[in-house]
Order: structure tokens, then sequence, then C-alpha cells
């Protein structure tokens, strides 16, 4: 399909133009194609308007712009999307249709229904079509109901069937969505039905007593912008109704069929002249347009009228099988504020499926959400719980419960017979109360069907028999009873209880067909009738001001406020989502949320309100001078989270514009021009509901401010500025203060007081200070007149502002971090346009670092950091040295240089020394590429395995440091904790190397040195900062292969990574027993006492220093004396890894210890660490409850060939290739064993034999091939 578009439009022969007349006929009852050429068509118009204006007292041109037309096969219904989508319903006989989607950008199409199969029951006689959100809706007369489709045609849901209940459809002939509500003519049934956006039947419209209100076979809807429905009947008749329904008027039209409309008024077709007529919206003819015929704007039959959202008029023609639009001229600006809101409404949200065998009722929710109700059938309280409901509470004693209700803190109370149960968490009884023997409370014949707690504790309790409610507290005891709805009518029926949020209790009295409210001492606040007297409410849940009322018989909801006053019905019966079927019981889930047993349905359904608020009441404004203030009440219903503000020129405006939104119920609007005269109105939001229509209008103007000047001015002048002061303005319309300087503006501020610089000396000025109203209007200035002082200063000054000492085993970070910071002043009263600042250090700089400023204005100053690159002399300071620095400032005026400069002492600490204000500074003294560290490491680690696990390379770098004789020594006159109390005190820190040569250190020496041997090594490090003391900690794994398991608080779960703490001043003692101290010196240390300092982030700030080139070299330390020394400590590490790796293995072995599967796996990651004695065991284990598992023989053979137990070998090897013939790698073990065992022809023949499997193994095990060459 495409459209023919004619872009002149405004030619004279493309447009239409009609009179609005006052009390005439139309002068131009249609329009034709017929075009007039030339002269004589100018003077033909110019005739016409010419007996126009003589013949009309009063009109206005309307115009007509003709745009192009849309080829479409019998066209009966359309809609168009923003982006320019067709849908469109389509006849194609006489009882059925399609629906096509067009895209006119992409010229894509889309075909919904017709003769395919799949179609049958989801499409088959298409009415009418609408859009709403990204859904597509089609009034379906062939299946008497709507379908509901993606905009892209898949299909989603449908509504309704066949009959003439509610939520029943005959003929259902025209569907229009607003704000997500759905109105339907059901034209079979004589009503326009009204549901909510996924199909929760609200209410039914035009079933009037009185034929006048009654609406007869509705054909065609449309809604205005104030939410009035208009209804067009098959005889040509159309009625108005407001959005509740009710009856408006009748239009004094006839013939109408299809209508659509937009801000200003009503386009109705006439289906006998086959026009357009555009009328107001008490009915007065607009325009008119259209003409029978087969020409432009001529129509053979009109079906649909569409208004786009751009204003576009869309006149659907089947008979033509074309779309003609238009362009009516209009002038919807005037409009103020919204759209009139849609009526509140309710979507069904979640639905839980429950067992036939259930008759639940009793709902009830805890604070936490979880969901409990009563199985009817069995007196048993049930709870959802993964979304099914499962029995809970089956103590005999409150069986059978007829209700259940919990208090502020959770605890769940069961009303039984005349019992009421306090229920334990564990679902044991805690204690009982109530029965008929108790005074004031039950009889023999009483019957409490309902119970309700209150926050503060009151438990009431509905006695239907004696027609009353009884109040206890939780304890039990009885308080008082409530015998009258209003102190004198007595209760007739006490259907159901609830409580709200402000300890109110609500009482459902069927038999008075009221709900009553009473304060929490009792006393009757308010009572109200719900209506329907044939109805059959038998449960109340409230949620904030909201009241819902389940009527059984009526399968609905209605909704109230506590003033009374009926908000909204929802739902019918039926068995769709939404639809009810004898619904027992109701809980508010939240506060726009509620929950209905659904028992002939079997489910329970979730409800979500769509509210709708009142407008605001008792809005005002008044004018004050610079501003309006509006003010309102508060909204009583607590959906309500804000409000809109719309304003509009009470004359000459150009319509309504939204000026603020607010939570409060005050505004002042301070963007108005004073003496013009503004019109208000408000609006009240709910984020999860809808915008309410506007409140009454109000009007106001703004006064002009008349501010008076500063008062009090002074001015305090120095050499090179002048302060100024004045006195606050008392007036609150007074926002800042402007300043002048000899009649030039330098300045606006909100403060009292400025600062005027870059003055020059020994000069006089003249200042102004003038207030600044909220309007942007200034007082009449304050003036004063002053004379700057005579200046002693120097023309560049240098003000140091920080310098610290330097310590040269961080002598990189002050490349780029500084030592210092200085402050430049030009106190000259010309501007510099370039000043070079230089900073050296003599002996230790080898150039001065220089820093550039540009346009440094008189009087003005700026910061400059102090940043030096040292040479290497200073790393050859052996003891703390004073040196003095100098800092330049140099400019040239004249061409000749000015400089001027300043000196300052500080420290320079040789490499040992930090300080703990930041304990970052570590990472300088962890020298990890030290040729010392590196050696000493390698030397232990290569003689071990599996030394690329960080636990066991730890343990042997722990105990071989311990055996070479490196001890703890404590510094007793100036211990870590003494140095970390006072960050200011310079240190002495040791290097790794120094600790090695001297053998001792203190725990930051012991903690630097196994962090260097750790990370030379690739091992990431930790330090541990506990009061008074530090220790490190380092990596074993991620938490995502390791788990987060601390193993009994051995182990240190932080940033996702697993890590083990180490007690380094335990070298000498055994790396277990370093261990244990270390997890220990974690775990009780309260966790605000406890740092870490992660290696890595301290590096960032402070590299390694650079140590000279050393002869020192630790001596060899032999494995056979470590493995003595520790008792073969490296084994038994070995084993605690594979524990720790293999954390999951050993659950489930324990869970499962004839799992023959995790035994062998656990056999194999012993058998990696060479733990042979644990591996044997595992594999043996595994063929206990697997006898034929060939790959713990595999496995078995493999240790026994380790340990040099071949012929042993040689029959495990046997077994597994009888049990697993095709593995080729068991015979690959079998033939290197044979070899051992001196069968060397076995051995060939093996190899050859699982190269037949394999014939690639050859290049696997080139060297066992070698060997086999030649052998027969």
């Amino acid at each position: 399909m495409n459209i023919n578009i004619y872009c002149d439009i405004l030619l004279k022969d493309e447009y239409f133009a009609a009179a609005e007349h006052q009390g005439h006929a139309p002068v131009t009852p249609g329009i034709t194609s017929v075009r007039i050429g030339g002269f004589m068509r100018n003077f033909v118009l110019l005739l016409f308007f010419l007996v126009l204006f003589l013949s009309c007292p009063s009109f206005a041109f309307h115009r007509v712009n003709y745009l192009g037309e849309l080829p479409v096969d019998r066209p009966v219904s359309i809609a168009v999307d923003h982006d320019e989508t067709v849908y469109a319903a389509q006849k194609t006989g006489h009882w059925s249709g399609i629906v096509t989607i067009t895209n006119q950008v992409e010229g894509s199409g889309i075909q919904i229904g017709g003769e395919d199969k799949k179609w049958k029951d989801i499409l088959k006689n298409p009415a009418s079509v609408a859009i709403y959100g990204d859904r597509l809706y089609v009034a379906d007369k062939g299946l008497d109901r709507i379908e509901v489709f993606t905009k892209t045609g898949e299909f989603v849901e449908s509504y309704g069937s066949g009959g003439d209940d509610p939520k029943e459809f005959d003929d259902p002939s025209c569907v229009v969505v607003r704000d997500g509500v759905i109105y339907v003519a059901d034209t079979g049934n004589d009503r326009i039905q009204v549901l909510g956006q996924n199909g929760v039947f609200l209410k039914e419209i035009g079933r009037f007593d009185d034929v006048a209100q009654r609406i007869d076979d509705p054909v065609f809807l449309a809604i205005d912008h104030e939410g009035r429905i208009y209804a067009v009947s098959d005889n040509g008749k159309v009625k108005v109704y407001s959005p509740e329904g009710t009856f408006l008027n009748s239009a004094p039209v006839s013939n109408a069929g299809p209508i659509c409309v937009d801000e200003e008024g009503v386009f109705i077709a006439d289906s006998k002249e086959l026009s357009i007529k555009k009328y107001t919206f008490d009915f007065k003819e607009i325009l008119s347009f259209g003409v029978k015929g087969e020409g432009r704007a001529q129509f053979l039959d009109i079906s649909c009228l569409y208004r786009t959202y751009d204003g576009r008029i869309m006149v659907s023609d089947p008979e033509r099988n074309l779309i003609q639009i238009f362009k009516p001229e209009s002038d919807n600006s005037r409009l103020f504020g919204p759209p009139a809101p849609p009526p509140t409404s309710a979507m069904w949200t979640k639905i839980i499926g429950t067992d036939p065998g259930m008759k639940l009722s009793g709902l009830a929710l805890k604070d936490d959400g979880t969901i409990f109700a009563i199985d009817k059938k069995t007196g048993e309280v049930c709870m959802l719980e993964n979304g099914r409901m499962i029995r809970t509470i089956t103590d005999e004693e409150a069986r059978p419960a007829e209700a259940v209700a919990f208090d502020g803190s959770g605890g769940m109370y069961l009303l039984s017979g005349q019992r009421i149960t306090k229920i334990l968490p564990d679902g044991r009884t805690a204690y009982a109360f109530g029965g008929s023997r108790e005074k004031s409370s039950w009889s023999s014949s009483s019957r409490p069907n309902d119970i309700a707690i209150s926050r503060d504790g009151a438990v009431y309790v509905t006695d239907r028999k004696k027609k009353a409610v009884n109040v206890y507290n939780t304890d039990g005891v009885f308080i008082r009873k409530i015998a009258t709805i209003d102190g004198k009518t007595p209760i007739s029926d006490p259907a159901a209880l609830a409580v709200n949020s402000k300890n109110m209790l609500c009482l459902l009295d069927s038999g008075n067909n009221s709900i009553s409210i009473f304060d929490s001492n009792g006393s009757a606040i308010k009572s109200f009738n719900i209506g329907d007297p044939d109805g059959k409410p038998v449960d109340l849940a409230v949620a904030g001001e909201n009241l819902y009322v389940l009527d059984k018989k009526r399968n609905s909801i209605k909704m109230f406020q506590t003033d009374g006053k009926q908000v909204a019905t929802f739902s019918t019966q039926g068995t769709e989502p939404g639809d009810l079927d004898e619904p027992s019981s109701i809980a508010a889930t939240g506060i726009n949320r509620f929950m209905v047993t659904d028992c002939g349905n079997n489910r329970i359904q979730e409800f979500e309100v769509i509210y709708t608020p009142p407008p605001p009441d008792n809005v005002t404004a008044e004018g004050e001078p610079g501003c309006v203030t509006l003010k309102w009440d508060s909204a009583a219903n607590p959906l309500v989270d804000g409000y809109a503000i719309y304003r509009a020129p009470k004359e000459g405006g150009t319509g309504s514009e939204l000026i603020a939104k607010t939570k409060e119920t005050v505004y002042r609007d301070e963007s108005v021009e004073p003496g013009i005269t503004y019109i208000y109105a408000v609006t009240a939001l709910v984020s999860s509901g809808n915008e309410s229509a506007i409140s009454e209008k109000c009007t106001a103007s703004a006064q002009k401010l008349v501010l008076a000047p500063p008062a009090g001015l002074v001015a305090s002048p120095d050499d090179l500025s002048v302060e100024l002061s004045w006195q606050p303005d008392p007036s609150p319309y007074v926002t800042a203060y402007v300043i002048y300087r000899d009649k030039q503006e330098i300045a606006r501020v909100s403060e009292t007081s400025f600062v005027d610089t870059g003055l020059a000396p020994e000069t006089g000025y003249v200042y102004e200070v003038a207030s600044v109203g909220r309007d942007g209007s200034l007082s009449e200035p304050a003036s004063v007149t002053v004379t700057t002082l005579v200046s002693t200063r120097p023309p560049v000054e240098i003000e140091v502002l920080e310098l610290s000492d330097i310590f040269s085993n961080t002598y990189k970070t002050y490349e780029e971090n500084g030592i210092g910071k200085i402050r430049v002043r030009n106190n000259t009263p010309n501007n510099i346009s370039r000043l070079n600042v230089q900073f050296t250090i003599k002996n230790f700089m080898d150039f001065a670092s220089e820093t550039s400023i540009t346009d440094l204005g008189p009087g003005r100053s700026v910061e400059i950091p102090l940043k030096a690159v040292f040479n290497n002399k200073i790393l050859d300071v052996t003891e703390d040295t004073p040196v003095q620095t100098q800092i330049t400032a140099s400019y040239y005026v004249n061409g000749e240089l000015k400089s001027f400069a300043t000196k300052q002492s500080i420290n320079v600490y040789e490499k040992h020394k930090m300080t703990w204000d930041d304990p970052n500074r570590l990472g300088a003294f962890v020298t990890t590429k030290d040729p010392v560290v590196m050696e000493f490491v390698r030397g232990i680690i290569t003689q071990y395995d599996h030394t690329s696990d960080p636990l066991i390379c730890a343990c042997l770098v722990h105990d071989a440091l311990g055996t070479a004789g490196v001890r703890y020594t404590r510094d007793p006159s100036n211990s870590y904790q003494k140095r970390k109390e006072n960050v200011d005190l310079v240190d002495y820190l040791q290097y790794p190397r120094e600790t090695l040569k001297r053998k001792s250190g203190d725990c930051d020496d012991l903690s630097i040195l196994y962090s260097a041997c750790l990370e030379s090594v690739g091992i990431q490090t930790r330090f541990v900062e506990v009061p008074g003391h530090i220790f490190i900690m380092f990596e074993l794994g991620d938490t995502r292969d390791l788990g987060d398991d601390s193993m009994n608080e051995l182990l240190v779960i932080e940033d996702g990574r697993v890590w083990v703490p180490v007690e380094v001043t335990r070298v000498g003692k055994s790396f277990s027993d370093a261990w244990e101290a270390g997890s220990r010196n974690y775990y009780t240390c309260r966790p605000d006492e406890l740092a870490t300092v992660d290696l890595h982030d301290a590096w960032q700030a402070y590299k390694p220093a650079n140590l000279p080139v050393s002869s020192f070299r630790m001596q060899p330390v032999q494995r056979q004396i470590i493995d003595k020394r520790f008792d073969n400590e490296f084994a038994v590490i070995c084993k605690t890894s594979v524990k720790i790796k293999n954390r999951n293995l050993f659950e489930r072995l324990q869970k499962d210890p004839k799992d023959s599967e995790t035994c062998l796996q656990l056999g194999i990651a012993y058998a990696k660490y060479g733990v042979l004695d644990e591996a044997m065991a595992m594999f043996e284990a595994s063929l206990e409850n697997a006898p034929d598992n060939a790959a713990a023989f595999n496995n078995i053979g493999n240790i026994r060939f380790v340990e040099g137990k071949y012929d042993k070998a040689v029959e495990a090897y046997k077994k597994a290739a009888s049990l697993d013939p095709g593995d080729p790698l068991v015979l690959v073990n079998l033939a290197r064993t044979l070899i051992k065992t001196g069968q060397k022809a076995e051995a060939k023949k093996t190899f050859d034999k699982a190269c037949s499997i394999y014939p690639d193994i050859v290049k696997d095990y080139r060297g066992l091939w070698m060997k086999l060459i030649g052998t027969k």
C-alpha cells in the first residue's frame, strides 16, 4: 500500500473553506473536485467570498487541507501509530476479514488472519482496531471478543466471549483504548463495556430504564479530552455520557456514522450525505466537507474516522478501497491542563494455582510478605512457598481454623471455634485465650469468624451470633465489646474485620450493608453504606485510605475510600485471568495491591489498582512581590505522591503550561511577570497510577518589587584590595547583591561582604552596591568612596604553603606527587604575561623543576605544586641530612629580567627511614627483584615439586628462613605500636637483603622480607595491620575456584579472593604454627581495628627502591635439613592443599561415602601432589564400590610405577586394559612398565596395539617408540 501525497496543499484548489455560523445553515454543504481554471476561477472565488461576507454577520474560516490517499482493500476500521504504521481491519467476506499492519516509512507489511487454520480461533471478523502502548486491540464480531496482539502481529491474549453477562459480547462493533482503559461498543447487548488494560471488567454504560438515556445498538465510540463518551447507535443517534457513565445529553444530529474528536470538538460522518461535519462540544456546527462521489474528498461509504496523533483526519471508504487523509486547521493551544484522566481501574498481576482439593479462605499477609490462608476443607493453615500453597500449622488444638492474623512483631494468632491461639515460629502453641468460660467475652452460643490485630496490640474478633466485636490485648486480656456502629445502631452481621495503618478498626457489616470505622478506643468515627443490597459482601481489606470489599455473589471487588466515597468496582464472574468464581477472601498486599482467593477457579489472584485521584481541594493563589504563592489541601489518599502545577496568562496567552511538579502542598511561582494576571490549576499525581483532573482554577498576579538600597555600606582598604560590607536586607524577596566599581559591574554575591582584589596602591575608587530582587529588579545603589593604602610588599610574593622532608627510598614519587606547594602573588598594578617559577635542591637535582604561569593579573595569586626530579646521589645519603631548597620567580618588564627568590631548609632522610602516615610507603621496601632475594628463594623451591602451589611455596620459604637462622627481634626502644600511634615519628626499616644478612628483624622487617620472597615468585601479598602489630597474608586463589569457606577461620575471604594469614614473627617454628597464629591474630581483632595494605596498590604510589649491587648471598639451605627440622612439613601441607582445593569433592564424599567417581577424583588429586598413601586409599575405596572401574586400576598402576614396584604396576595396568580395551593410554602405561621388567617384546606388542587404536599416539610418545624400534 502506498500513499499518494499532494504536497502543494495551500493552493486555492487544494483546500476547502467552511464558515462558522450563528443560527445559519452551512453555506457549502459539501465539496466537489471541480477545478476552475485561470481568470474565471479567481472571479468565482472572489464573488463567493463577497456573498459570504455580506450574508454572515459573524464568521471565521476553517481550512481543511487535503493531504493524500492510501489504497486499502475494503477498510472498515483504521488506527495509526506515531511511526506512521497503519493498522487496518479489512473485509474479505460478509462474515470474515483480516487486519493488516503497514509501515509507510519502511514499506513493510504484515497480515493477521486469513484462510490459514492457525487463525481459526484467533481472528474471524474484525470490526474495529485500536492501539495503545505496545499492543493492538481488535474487536472481533465473529468471535464475540476482544483480541490482543503485539504491534508486529503476534497473538497475546483475548478478553470475553459470547453472551449477555458482564464481559460477554454480542457483535462488538468498536473498541477504543484511552490511557490503558478499554471501551467496547457491545452492539447486540445495547451497552458499552469498560475493561482494565489487561481485561479486568470495570463496568457497563448505557443500560438505563429511561429510553432517552439508553443507548441502543451502539456501533461507534469516541472519548474526548474531558473523558466524555460519545456513542453512535445503529439508527444514527448520538448520546453523550460522563466518564463515570452518567447520561449527559443527546446530540441534535441525525444520520450519524463514524465519529472522532479533537481538542476543539467532534467530527461526525453523515451517513446519508456522505460528508463529514465538525461540531463544538455543545454541538454547534463548525465546518463541513466531503460529498458523495469518486473524486478527491468524495466518498461512496464512510466506515471509520480516525484522528492521528498530529491532528490528521483519516477517512476509510470500503467501497472505493482507500483511505483519504485531511488536516483541518485547529487551535488546541488554548486548552487548559492535561486531558482528563481515565477512571480508576485494575489489572491482574499474578496468578497462583492451588490444589483442587483445597478450598482456601482467610487470606492473611505477614509483614515480611509471606502469604497465609486457611483450607476450609481441613481447617489447616497453609503458607505460600515456592509458588504453591503448603500446609503448615496442623496443631489439633488450633483446628479447625477460622481465621489467621499477625501482630506487629510477626506473631501468628489463629481463631478456631471460640479459641484464639498464639503460635510460635516453630508451629507449637504458645498460649490460648477466649472461649465461652471467659467473662464478658464468649458465651456458649457465640460464633466468632474473623480476627484482626492492630499495630498497637489490640486483638479484634467478630461474633456473628452475638452481633458484636470483642477486643483483647495480645496477652488475651479482654478489653471491651463493640456492639453498635454509631453508639445507637446495633451491629447486624459482622462479616469481616481489617485494621489500617492508623490503628483504626474497619468493620464490614453485611447485615447493615455497611462499613463502620472505629478509633483505637472503640469509638465510632464513620459509617457508610456500600450499596447493592442484593450482593453478598464476605470480606474486607484495607490499605492506607483505601477499602476493598469482596462480594461473593457479584464476583467483584468494590473499592472505597475511608470517607465513604466509592472509587471503582473490579472484576466479574468468569474463568479468564482477572475474573472470579466463588471468591472467599481478600487481603491487601501493598498500598495499591490486593489478593483474592478464587476458589471456583482453584487459584489466588493478585490485582494492582491503577488509581485516578480526585483533584486537589481548596487551591488558592496569592500575589506577592515578585511571585505568586499557591496553596492547596494535602491529598487524603497515600497513593498520591506529588502534584503538578499548570499556568496560563489570563489574556493574550497561547494555552497552559506545566510549570512545576512538587511533593509539597505549597508552591511559589517566581517565573512570573509583575502586573500580569495568571490562571492556575493543580493536579494530583500517582506514580503507579494516573494524574488527576485539574483543580478549580484560580487567578493571581505578582506585585512589582520595590527594594531599598543596602544599608550600612562600609569600605575597608588595603594596599591592593578593598573589603566591602553592608547590612543584610530584611526583605525576604532579596536574593543577591550586585557590586559596581566606578560604574562597572564587577560581581554578584549572596553574602553581605565582598573583597575586591587586584587594585593599585594609593588609588581612589567609587563603589556601589544594589539589592537584587527575586524577579531580577534592582534597588537604588548605596555608594562609598575609598583610597587604597601605600604598598609595602614585594612586586612578586612567594608564600610557602607546604614543604615536606624527603625520604630517599621513595624519591621517584616526588616527580609526580611533589614535595610541597607555594602561592605566588602579583602585587604589581600590571598584568604579568609570563611568570617562571623554578625549584631546586643543590647536589640532588641536576636540573631545576620549572613551572610557567601565563597572565597573572594584578593582585591575583596562584598555587603551584613543587615537583622534584632527583639524581642517584640521593641514594648515597647514609645519615639524615639538612639541605637548602631555593624557589625563584622571574619575569620580564620592558626587556628587563625581574627575579625574586626564597630559601627553605628541609631534611633528606637516608633510605631506611619512613613515617607511618601512609602505610603504602612499605611498598618501597619490598624489593622483589633484588638478586639476593630471588636467588635465595629459587635455591629453595628448585629442590621440591609442586611449588607452583602458593601454599606449598609459602611453607617452604617460611621453613627455609627458620632453618637459615632468621629470627624475630623486638625493637624495645621504638616498637611498632609506638610508631603507629605517632604517624609523624620517623621509623627505621630494613630491606629484605639486610634482614637476611643480619638474620633478625622486628615484625615489619620480617613481614617485608617474607612478602618480597613470595612476590618474587608471583604470589600476591597484603600487609595486615592490627593494634600494635603487623603481619602478612598471601593469596591462595579466587573464591570462584576455592569457594568462600574460611575453614574454621584458617583462611581469610577478602575482595573475592582466598588469603592465608601468616604470623612471620613465628619464624623458626613450623609454617603451620605461623599460619595458625596469623589466623588467630586476624579473627580476634575487631573489624574496625584491622586494615590491610595491598602491596600492588602500594607500588602504584611508592615503587621499590633500586638498591646498589651487593656481593652478599645467603648460604643455600638444603632440603634434607629443612625436612628434618620441621618433620617433613612439606608432605603435610601437600595434603592440606589437596583438601582446600577439592573441598567440593570432600563434601560430596561426606554425603555419599560410596561415591566411586568422587573417590577416584580425590585419588588423582592426591597423586598429583605426591601424597601416594592417601591416593592409593582413595583408588582402593573407589574399587570397593565399583570393582570394574578401569580408571582406578590404571591409577593404582601409576602409583606402583612411581614407587618402583613394576610387577604390581603391570598387574594393575593389565586389569585396567581388560576392563577398558579401547583406551590406548592404559596400553602405553603397560608398555612402559613392561620395559622396566625386561619384557621388551611384550612391550612392543602392547604399544603396537595402542597405535592401532589411535595412530597419532606415536607423536606423543616418540621416546617410547624409539626404545622399541627393532624389537620383535
